[in-house]
């Protein structure tokens, strides 16, 4: 296992690539440089300058915690010698946000300070694409990949779904065995990381790139817990059934209350306030002061009163405020219900600490950071990439339905008591 003083010595990103390369020194790592954060940044181009290939990728490395901040602190790829300052005071303005200050504070982080974040200055991949692999924390026969091409969220495109599952008995619906040699290789690299470091004693997620083949990072995911139940089959109209989900329950489940709300996308298109009113669609029954605001946005934007962009700093806003008061006013454990908790434009776990199990549509790209921290902090995550259009979402009523969960962390069900 890595040592804690060396996660404050180097911060969790070196100290783990360290780590790797003690003890597999062939691995496929590109060369990089840690910064520590007492180093004058004016002495930072004397060390990497001529040793480190350009451009290169400058990353945060935290010294408070193992696998925590996931995405908080900015990267600043395709860097060079002239933006080197530039790119270093961009991670160190990064780390003192709301964002990043509110994390710290709801996870008990009391010692946190801006100033004290290493840096990583690596060599800049030239792979095409990108991708991540863990082992299932509660199916560890599944090794779940993702990868594809693109930067940024609503620009990533080829996606690819890849479920090896080592006897052959897990499928979940829409993924696909390994077929390439640098999946196959990607799967490898894995197992064999998993079994000759020993960097966290549960499953533990590789982030990589693909033509050419390199890994860019490991880190550590959630603890394993299995359970030996079946989940019982249920009716459409009252709940869903999914086989990509994480965390369990017990065996009878747990009821909840229940916040529904709708994901940045579809938060832009409620028009009419009569869809609040009327079951059959994804807004009825939203709380009214949310639904309002969002209804006047769109107004307003129709009415050329504001921008494209001012709208969604309005939606954002609305959005934020609805779910740390939901959050609050809940006083225990619930069920988030959402259209979809991939592509906002916000840090959605900061916003529902509280919560106990989150239902997401159109989830299935979840290496993304702002998920996996949602994935982490739920005790139950679960995704039906359709929820928006099943009629359980149509119907769901806030206001008076509670939900039953019940969760082996192979197949889960969430549906109305």
């Amino acid at each position: 296992m890595i040592q804690q003083s060396e996660i404050e010595k180097y911060g969790d990103k070196a100290a783990i690539l360290n780590h790797i390369l003690e003890h597999l020194p062939e691995a496929p790592i590109l060369p990089y440089k840690t910064i520590d954060a007492r180093i004058e940044q004016d002495n930072v181009l004397d060390i990497v300058y001529g040793k480190i290939p350009e451009p290169w990728i400058v990353r945060s490395s935290s010294p408070y915690s193992f696998g925590n901040f996931e995405g908080l602190f900015r990267s600043v790829p395709n860097v060079d010698d002239f933006d080197l300052e530039s790119a270093l005071h961009k991670i160190k303005e990064s780390a003192e946000s709301e964002d990043v200050l509110r994390y710290a504070e709801q996870h008990g982080i009391d010692n946190y300070k801006p100033g004290h974040v290493h840096f990583i200055i690596q060599q800049q991949s030239r792979s095409i694409k990108k991708g991540g692999i863990l082992r299932h924390p509660n199916n560890p026969d599944a090794l779940l990949m993702i990868h594809y091409e693109g930067e940024g969220r609503f620009e990533q495109t080829n996606y690819k779904r890849i479920l090896h599952s080592e006897n052959g008995l897990t499928k979940i619906k829409e993924w696909s065995a390994p077929s390439t040699s640098e999946e196959l290789q990607a799967i490898n690299w894995f197992k064999k990381i998993e079994q000759e470091t020993n960097i966290y004693d549960g499953s533990i997620i590789m982030e990589f790139g693909m033509h050419p083949f390199s890994i860019y990072e490991i880190k550590p995911f959630k603890p394993f817990s299995t359970v030996d139940f079946d989940v019982p089959e249920i009716d459409d109209k009252d709940g869903v059934k999914t086989d990509l989900c994480f965390g369990t329950t017990p065996e009878e489940g747990i009821v909840m209350p229940v916040v529904k709300t709708v994901g940045f996308l579809d938060a832009g298109l409620l028009y009419d306030m009569s869809d609040f009113h009327t079951p059959g669609n994804i807004y009825y029954a939203l709380a009214p002061e949310f639904a309002t605001k969002l209804c006047n946005a769109a107004a307003l934007k129709r009415a050329g009163m504001i921008t494209e962009g001012q709208q969604i700093a309005e939606i954002i806003k609305a959005t934020k405020y609805h779910n740390l008061r939901r959050d609050e006013e809940m006083n225990g454990p619930y069920a988030f219900i959402t259209t979809n908790a991939a592509q906002e434009e916000y840090s959605l776990d900061l916003t529902i600490p509280n919560v106990h199990t989150v239902l997401s549509g159109n989830a299935r790209h979840f290496f993304g950071h702002d998920v996996l921290r949602t994935i982490k902090q739920a005790p139950v995550f679960m995704n039906e990439q359709y929820l928006g259009v099943t009629k359980f979402m149509h119907n769901l009523n806030q206001n008076t339905d509670q939900v039953r969960v019940i969760s082996n962390g192979k197949n889960a069900i969430l549906y109305k008591e």
